[in-house]
């Protein structure tokens, strides 16, 4: 093989694999993301001091100039914000007064954020003995999935969304997750 055949090659593979990279990346994200939403918001349903408890143990609270960005952006008017910072993303994590808990990922797989809520959503149809009723829109800017949790007197108790932009914006998340509770 001749120095240009190879050089070629290598011209070739190299954005390539730095294409792959940033694939896998935001596919790790995507997961990082939900794993976050289901073990800070999900799994602390209706135990918003274990939540406060659980995040402020795993993360680091925001008290700085940025939290205002992230309560306004989660349309939170009153609550708490943690970072949660991994070598490949950043995640906020915004739980508000009244225990509607965020996840904001600035770059990650949408279309994976919607599998692994769908996914979220399977398990909770298994474990839970309340009516879990799966949701799924796409508008004219977001996508939306998820899911809504009914009690017996067919009230709803949570609603679980995760919307991802049709096209990403610089100065947007890639994916919010969001559970909306009735009370605490």
């Amino acid at each position: 093989m001749t120095y240009k055949v190879i050089l070629a090659l290598l011209v070739f593979l190299l954005p390539n694999c730095a294409f792959a990279q940033m694939l896998q990346d935001d596919l790790e994200r995507a997961d990082v993301a939900t794993g976050i939403f289901n073990q800070a918001c999900f799994s602390h349903y209706g135990q918003k001091e274990k939540a406060i408890s659980f995040l402020d143990q795993t993360f680091k609270r925001n008290t700085g100039d940025t939290k205002r960005v992230f309560l306004n952006f989660a349309k939170v008017e009153k609550g708490d914000v943690w970072i949660a910072a991994f070598p490949k993303g950043v995640f906020a994590i915004v739980l508000s007064e009244d225990g509607n808990c965020h996840v904001l990922a600035q770059k990650a797989d949408r279309d994976r954020v919607h599998m692994n809520i769908s996914g979220l959503a399977k398990d909770a149809e298994k474990n839970l003995a309340y009516t879990v009723k799966p949701q799924e829109n796409t508008g004219s800017a977001t996508r939306s999935s998820g899911f809504d949790v009914t009690g017996k007197d067919n009230k709803n108790l949570m609603v679980v969304v995760a919307s991802t932009p049709l096209q990403q914006a610089p100065d947007k998340p890639d994916a919010i997750i969001t559970m909306a509770v009735s009370a605490y």
